[in-house]
């Protein structure tokens, strides 16, 4: 008899299931649970110029740079806003 694969090791990056998030106020699924700023982004369909936020249980929002990577939990929710002062 073969011992069960143990479930509670599983890292982040190996994780089962689909997690959901909410960026502006829209729900979207993914089964990726590691992601940049610019990857939520763009699952979003969001310009990739905007500034991304997640938004923390205290009402704090909490910048998310583009090549900063993070672990998606399920329900998190983000907020987009375009950059003020960009340069034409």
């Amino acid at each position: 008899m073969e011992p069960a694969p143990e479930e509670d090791s599983l890292d982040a990056t190996t994780a089962k299931g689909p997690v959901h998030i909410e960026v502006d106020g829209t729900r979207y699924e993914t089964t990726e649970h590691e992601m940049n700023g610019l990857q939520i982004k763009a699952l979003a369909h969001r310009p990739p110029g905007n500034r991304l936020y997640r938004l923390e249980s205290d009402h704090q929002r909490v910048e998310i740079g583009d090549e900063e990577t993070i672990h998606l939990h399920d329900g998190e929710r983000f907020v987009t806003h375009p950059r003020v002062g960009k340069a034409s």
